[in-house]
């Protein structure tokens, strides 16, 4: 009986420090049941920063610390990532637009700036889908391509093709060091153990069947119409774009979305993270130019 309640004091003290290094403000419930965890701070104009693929809201630890001083910021757990408890239906990029909707309006969120990385842009397309502009202020996309698949000269998703089918592989046999050495490949400079842990620890949080569902929805989907939808709104739109894809995002939102803004200064994927400094001064200049723009229309 001792050894047993010893057990359930030691998964308790764990569960207890995980709660604590995400730092989250609290929980919702949505309506399906299911709940969300999330992070709010500062005041202002609201931003939602959506993590990645299996990612938590900690990934966004120094825009959080940087943006808070002047806007009201939000980060979450999307459903199954993190804190947030997993579900066994409904592990979609169409989900996660209602789910980002429901704490919107949990929130009382208006005139939103949102905000992904990698496959979370893809919650912010689903969201414009169901939902429309009326509430978007700006939208930022990091690092991801509205379309799924695609041919190897157009702007895709890299989660698509043969790499999709690697990572399903990496996750079905070996899961621990395929998100090690993704962490490592997502980043330019060689981080410290430490590091590598830490991003890892986070991702796999996520079950891995769900993450095997999301990386499936991320390859198949296609958000070209909201990409363009966005444009002929007049919606500010930045994408942040890793340098090896620069002249085929160009390309591509040359056709379907000409008055975005791209940049393309830095390598790898966690470059918001990597080179955050210079990132968020990036990102602080389009939005001090995109919401006045915006307020001038008005």
């Amino acid at each position: 009986m001792k050894k047993i309640l010893l057990q359930i004091s030691l998964l308790f003290l764990i569960w207890c420090s995980l709660f604590q290094s995400l730092k989250a403000d609290g929980f919702m419930t949505l309506p399906d049941g299911n709940t969300l965890c999330y992070e709010d701070q500062g005041h202002g104009q609201p931003i939602v920063f959506i993590t990645g693929w299996t990612g938590t809201h900690l990934f966004f630890e120094k825009q959080m610390a940087y943006f808070s001083q002047r806007y009201r910021v939000i980060t979450f757990d999307p459903r199954g990532q993190g804190l947030s408890p997993s579900t066994l239906s409904h592990n979609t990029y169409e989900q996660h637009g209602k789910d980002l909707h429901d704490l919107i309006e949990k929130l009382q969120l208006k005139d939103v700036i949102l905000v992904g990385w990698s496959f979370g842009c893809r919650d912010a397309y689903a969201y414009v889908r169901q939902y429309g502009t009326q509430n978007i202020k700006a939208v930022v996309c990091i690092d991801q391509a509205p379309k799924g698949a695609g041919q190897a000269d157009e702007w895709h998703s890299p989660g698509a093709g043969e790499k999709r089918q690697a990572a399903s592989n990496g996750i079905e046999h070996d899961r621990y060091n395929f998100t090690k050495q993704l962490v490592v490949g997502m980043n330019d400079r060689e981080l410290t153990s430490a590091e590598i842990q830490k991003w890892t620890d986070q991702m796999l949080q996520t079950p891995s069947y769900v993450a095997l569902l999301l990386l499936g929805d991320a390859s198949l989907t296609d958000y070209t119409k909201e990409a363009e939808l966005l444009d002929k709104q007049n919606i500010p739109v930045l994408n942040v774009v890793a340098s090896p894809v620069a002249a085929l995002s160009a390309a591509w939102l040359k056709i379907h979305a000409p008055h975005a803004t791209l940049i393309k200064t830095w390598d790898k994927h966690m470059m918001f993270w990597e080179h955050a400094d210079e990132f968020n001064q990036a990102l602080d200049d389009f939005l001090k130019q995109a919401t006045h723009a915006a307020d001038i229309k008005k």
